[in-house]
Parts: structure tokens; C-alpha cells; sequence
């Protein structure tokens, strides 16, 4: 595996094998749903990360959404939400 990819060639079945031998904690994978966006984004800022059909009848116009854009909207709403007083252990009634 190089330090450029994160992990080894996977264009065929028979190169699981290569994959399954790297031990999990070798394979530097992100602690968090937002620590894997954010080396996304990082990573890949200008890629696809989400693209949604907004309604059937305009299925030749996806919605598409960077790597970016995601990690900004992201940060948003988390900002949003702590301006109204959420916080980590926060339990609504």
C-alpha cells in the first residue's frame, strides 16, 4: 500500500485478499463519521459526495453535492444547533 492510497488495488475479486491481510488497526480508518468527512474533504474537496434526485420528474437533473460543500453544511447545522442551546448529552422531552 503507498502512502498516496489509503488502500491496496481493489478493481477485481481476487484482490480481497490483499485487503483482508492488512490488520484493521493498520488501516487508519477514521474514528468518526465527521473525522471520515473531513478527510474527505480534505482530501477531495471539488469530488461527488452525495447526488440526489430531487423528484422523478427531473431525474435528468441531480442535485450533486462536494466533499466540500457537505463538510460546510455540516458545520452549519452543528453551529446551528448550539446556537439554540443543543449540547453533547442534550435530552429533549
Amino acid at each position: 500500500m503507498t502512502g498516496a492510497s489509503l488502500w491496496p488495488r481493489c478493481a477485481e475479486p481476487a484482490d480481497l485478499a490483499a485487503i483482508e491481510a492488512v490488520p484493521l488497526a493498520e488501516r487508519h480508518l477514521p474514528e468518526s463519521t465527521y473525522a471520515l468527512l473531513s478527510r474527505a474533504a480534505a482530501r477531495w474537496p471539488d469530488r461527488t459526495a452525495t447526488t440526489v434526485l430531487p423528484e422523478a420528474a427531473r431525474w435528468r437533473e441531480p442535485v450533486r453535492r462536494t466533499f466540500a460543500e457537505l463538510l460546510a453544511d455540516v458545520h452549519r447545522y452543528a453551529n446551528l444547533l448550539r446556537d439554540l442551546g443543543v449540547r453533547r448529552g442534550t435530552r429533549w422531552r
